[in-house]
């Protein structure tokens, strides 16, 4: 789990690097800067775009790269939480008596903290994810548009670049993780009641309080409407493209 983690965080840099590249090469060529603002004629243009190179990277890309793998981090460390906390009621319920009445309260509250962590997390970043979804399907949509109304190569580079770090961002760094946290918060109930729980009744309120508590719909929400997970990438990307199509056909009708 741990080295997934790893694996999505080089690929998100490489990606990263991957469209630094491909923007700065083709403003190179084209000798356009990459924000639209005045230039004073005495300043040299590489030492222009270099400056709005650099602030451009500091200021925006890596604040918003930092953010992404923020999320996901916390995303996919309360999944291992609720994977460990599976593990450990299985490991429980088979060692002794004493050590049973010792250990489940504890189960009970490791429970019920993640369940508020979850929370938390939704109440810090559901907006963010909302906000993300909207601009995600409206920039994707528009980069589609400009690589098939421009054929040139560097504008279908720019686009397949884009493209490709945004959908593996959506994908790797959300929906999965937030999928997997899911299934995982999901087995909580199916754990406890399978170890036979039943037939040791002065643990049962515990044990009930457990599965009750395993009920409740967890799952990372973006404006607590769209739960993130494969089902909400896969609706993403195809309203992307209907959007992409209609925005086509409008385009050609006129």
């Amino acid at each position: 789990m741990i080295k997934m983690i790893q694996i999505r965080f080089h690929t998100l840099g490489f990606l990263a690097c991957m469209k630094i590249f491909m923007l700065s090469f083709g403003q190179l060529l084209s000798k356009t800067l990459p924000l639209k603002c005045y230039s004073a004629k005495w300043i040299p243009f590489h030492v222009m775009w270099f400056y709005q190179s650099f602030l451009t990277s500091v200021c925006i890309i890596m604040p918003i790269i930092a953010m992404d793998l923020l999320l996901m981090t916390f995303i996919s460390l309360t999944h291992i939480q609720f994977k460990m906390l599976n593990l450990e009621i299985d490991r429980v319920f088979r060692r002794s008596e004493r050590a049973k009445k010792s250990e489940i309260a504890r189960l009970v509250d490791h429970h019920n903290f993640l369940i508020d962590f979850s929370n938390r997390i939704n109440n810090t970043f559901s907006t963010m994810l909302l906000a993300y979804i909207f601009v995600f399907v409206i920039s994707m949509c528009v980069e589609m548009y400009k690589s098939s109304a421009n054929p040139s190569f560097s504008v279908f580079m720019n686009a397949v670049t884009y493209l490709s770090a945004a959908v593996f961002g959506l994908i790797f760094l959300f929906c999965i993780p937030g999928q997997n946290l899911t299934d995982e918060a999901n087995n909580i109930p199916n754990a406890v009641y399978f170890t036979d729980w039943y037939r040791d009744s002065k643990q049962s309120t515990s044990v009930l309080m457990m599965i009750s508590n395993g009920q409740r719909d967890i799952s990372i929400k973006a404006g607590e409407v769209i739960k993130i997970n494969l089902a909400t990438s896969l609706s993403t990307i195809k309203t992307l493209l209907s959007y992409f199509m209609f925005l086509r056909t409008v385009v050609l009708d006129e």
